[in-house]
């Protein structure tokens, strides 16, 4: 009995000590934990979207280029059958992580252009040559006007291709 007396304070002193640890590593480390994961969230959203302007970004440069044949009926159904599922997405459902993302205004900005282009095409009957222009001017005015990363949109947009078969072909 008298060996468990001696045991009894230094059982307790070891139960507060990790109490305390415990209590400091979730009060310190666990919002830390929060805000990376957060950080970690905003960036894929932000690659996926990045991704789907650049394809979008891609396609209309190339019609505007006249690799595309027949440029007005691909525009038409385009711009008939334009989701950006990605940013629906986060904008819609994930709300949070989309204004987390460090350039959601200019996002937002060139997905309600491209909107209001789709609009004018579709039920105002406007020159497809003029709304591919106005698309392609939509990302250029994003781009001078710092809303958009030009170089991360432009890494999912493969124009160097097509820079280089213009190169070889010459």
């Amino acid at each position: 009995m008298h060996d468990f007396l001696k045991l009894l304070p230094a059982g307790f002193v070891s139960l507060i000590i990790g109490f305390v640890l415990g209590s400091l590593s979730s009060l310190v480390f666990e919002p830390m934990k929060q805000k990376r994961l957060r950080k970690e969230k905003a960036e894929r959203a932000r690659r996926e979207i990045y991704r789907e302007l650049g394809h979008l970004y891609f396609v209309f440069v190339m019609m505007d280029d006249g690799t595309v044949a027949n440029a007005s009926l691909f525009l038409e159904e385009r711009l008939s059958d334009l989701k950006l599922d990605a940013y629906s997405y986060y904008y819609e459902q994930q709300r949070e992580t989309f204004y987390d993302i460090k350039d959601w205004i200019g996002i937002k900005n060139v997905v309600l252009l491209l909107s209001e282009i789709k609009n004018d095409m579709l039920r105002n009957g406007k020159d497809p040559d003029d709304a591919i222009q106005d698309v392609i001017m939509a990302f250029a005015t994003s781009f001078e006007a710092g809303e958009l990363d030009s170089k991360e949109l432009l890494k999912y947009s493969d124009i160097s291709a097509i820079k280089r078969q213009e190169q070889l072909s010459q």
